[in-house]
């Protein structure tokens, strides 16, 4: 599991305070080996005194950068700035939003470098 390892507390800021991974998800081989990529991940809950868990079937692997994309604001002013963005956005139909973020994110910065 992603995320904090315990699912549930109890008496937080007192000395009989703990905290307990209660919370699981379970599935059977032939699922498994169907979604072998699955993840739990914890989740954020600042109303309960449990978190709750999320079982993604297929996450999205990170992209590793040397540094965060950062949309430069020159860009918008060459003419083929929406061209680059629009054929990147095309070209990548069917895929997650996420996924065509990304490489919306890269054609542009491939195609920006001779701006710089």
């Amino acid at each position: 599991m992603d995320g904090y390892q315990y699912t549930w507390e109890r008496a937080r800021g007192i000395d009989k305070w703990f905290e307990e991974r209660l919370d699981r998800a379970f599935a059977y081989e032939k699922w498994f080996r169907r979604f072998n990529r699955a993840k739990v991940f914890s989740l954020e809950s600042s109303c309960s005194d449990h978190l709750p868990i999320l079982l993604d079937p297929n996450p999205i692997q990170p992209v590793l950068r040397h540094r965060p994309f950062l949309f430069e604001n020159t860009w918008s002013r060459e003419a083929d700035c929406g061209d680059v963005i629009r054929h990147s956005w095309l070209s990548s139909a069917g895929n997650s939003i996420q996924n065509k973020i990304m490489a919306c994110g890269s054609a542009l910065v491939e195609w920006g470098g001779h701006l710089a």
